[in-house]
């Protein structure tokens, strides 16, 4: 069986969590309006974002509680994240 190819995600994915590293997988697809086969992608973006970032402030000692290579967007979703790092309310 092969191996599971991917369309690459657009680099706009990209500039939008560096804008807004707090901003979760579904609002990223929804105002870069991607359609559902991007999701595992944004998922694990936001995960590596996440992880990278706020894993200290979440009382998550890297490479400890966590194995960034497992993780999953529910591992992350909780964590708190500073206000200035999440996207404007809408």
């Amino acid at each position: 069986m092969g191996a599971e190819t991917f369309d690459p995600l657009s680099a706009s994915v990209s500039e939008y969590a560096i804008e807004y590293p707090g901003a979760t997988p579904t609002r990223i697809m929804r105002e870069l309006d991607l359609d559902s086969t991007y999701r595992a992608q944004v998922e694990h973006f936001c995960v590596v974002t996440r992880y990278s970032l706020f894993a200290e402030a979440n009382d998550c000692e890297k490479g400890e509680d966590l194995r960034l290579q497992t993780l999953e967007w529910s591992d992350v979703a909780d964590w708190e994240i500073p206000a200035e790092d999440l996207p404007p309310e809408k």
